[in-house]
């Protein structure tokens, strides 16, 4: 169970850090740098999907032209 200790002010403290998780005490930078990249990693993935794309569809075009 949670202790709590005291303050000037006389407000209480939990011991083991923040019962409930506000805005204040709750750091964004983590989260904010993983969504970063995540998506730099889903572009470069688009990226490469339609790069392969375009050489495929190149390749096919030579190999129907070389049939005719």
């Amino acid at each position: 169970m949670a202790t709590s200790t005291s303050v000037t002010n006389q407000s209480l403290v939990p011991a083991f850090g923040p019962v409930h998780f506000t805005p204040r005490n709750v750091d964004y930078f983590p989260l904010l740098i993983s969504l970063i990249l995540i998506s730099l990693a889903s572009i470069s993935l688009l990226f490469t999907i339609f790069h392969e794309l375009r050489i495929i569809s190149k390749l096919k075009r030579i190999i129907l032209r070389k049939d005719i």
